[in-house]
């Protein structure tokens, strides 16, 4: 089948302006605020279940799962919001992901493993492999998340909390231009230790079945 290549051009013809024509129409930008900052992070989604999708923060299997002390394996999964619910494509990280063992006596990756429908094996590698199949599937599933706020610095090699708040409840009202309280939380606070801003993240506590 033949395409006019002329008609194909109008069609997607870009449709340029003159600014400096006053017969130009002209509409409000709704929502707009002079004062807001542009490149400010969004507040994280409200604390709670939300159903998402699976999926693994590297494409390269080759650079996805890396081996630590003790034998055990990690990666990083992101969670992506799925369309029709609030927040929808929101994405949270869980950095957290192993199969090293816990208190419980179960694992992280475990826990994924379940909330998508199988029995987690019992070896580091096979959990590793199980759960990295189920994941390339793009799975759904329920998280609970809670947000959190930390700020750190790096002493003699190690890490030390100066400045951490958790759970969105705990954070301080966001008051609106009218002063009065939106309903809302502030996501972006000033750090107790040095004065820096400081932002709340997306903590992914733990994963659910979609029933």
């Amino acid at each position: 089948m033949s395409t006019n290549s002329s008609e194909t051009s109008t069609n997607n013809q870009e449709q340029f302006v003159d600014l400096s024509d006053d017969s130009l129409g002209d509409v409000v930008i709704s929502g707009f605020s002079a004062d807001a900052d542009p490149f400010a992070q969004p507040a994280p989604p409200d604390d709670g279940q939300h159903i998402v999708k699976l999926s693994f923060f590297e494409a390269d299997p080759s650079k996805r799962w890396k081996r630590q002390d003790g034998g055990h394996f990690s990666a990083k999964v992101i969670c992506t919001i799925i369309e029709g619910e609030p927040f929808a494509g929101r994405k949270m990280f869980d950095y957290m992901v192993s199969t090293k063992i816990n208190q419980s006596g179960s694992t992280r990756a475990a826990g994924i493993i379940r909330a998508l429908g199988e029995r987690p094996l019992g070896s580091h590698k096979d959990q590793a492999r199980q759960l990295n199949h189920l994941i390339e599937q793009s799975p759904m599933c329920r998280v609970t998340t809670m947000w959190h706020l930390r700020q750190s610095i790096q002493e003699d090699g190690k890490y030390t909390t100066v400045f951490e708040k958790k759970g969105q409840k705990n954070f301080p009202p966001l008051v609106g231009d009218d002063g009065l309280d939106t309903g809302k939380k502030q996501h972006i606070l000033t750090s107790s230790y040095d004065g820096d801003q400081v932002v709340a993240q997306a903590d992914v506590m733990s994963y659910h079945p979609l029933n």
